[in-house]
């Protein structure tokens, strides 16, 4: 691992972070017209999601090859709401906002253990090298 590994992983939480919020659009009264500015903020943020999501998953095959306990977290993100393991659409405001803030709660646990990680290997390496140095 190096440090622009740890710069990588860091930047995702931090985009992670600055996601828009939106709860208040995802989970509108059923009465509430969307309007084009909404519709943009919801298109943005999703686009926004998707290229976190992927980018993680890819530090994840790239930088850990084969670790499922990285690999099975990733596959468990979920926006949605859901009845054990099915999807549903429900006018429960308060469980779509539930479903949103799970997701985004487990990609940034999972972000962050990922930063935990490459920041141990990192410094193990700083010092490896540093004591090679010491030792010649």
């Amino acid at each position: 691992m190096t440090e622009k590994d740890l710069h990588i992983i860091k930047a995702l939480f931090e985009r992670t972070e600055n996601l828009p919020d939106i709860l208040h659009i995802r989970a509108a009264p059923i009465s509430y017209e969307l309007t084009e500015t909404d519709k943009e903020l919801l298109s943005d943020t999703y686009q926004k999601l998707d290229d976190i999501l992927k980018e993680v998953a890819a530090f994840i095959n790239v930088k850990f090859p084969g670790r499922q306990d990285y690999i099975q977290p990733w596959n468990e993100i979920d926006f949605d709401t859901k009845i054990g393991d099915f999807k549903i659409v429900t006018t429960d405001r308060e469980h779509t906002k539930s479903a949103w803030r799970k997701g985004i709660f487990d990609l940034k646990s999972l972000i962050k253990s990922l930063i935990n990680e490459v920041s141990l290997l990192v410094d193990q390496e700083r010092e490896i090298k540093e004591n090679s140095l010491f030792d010649q």
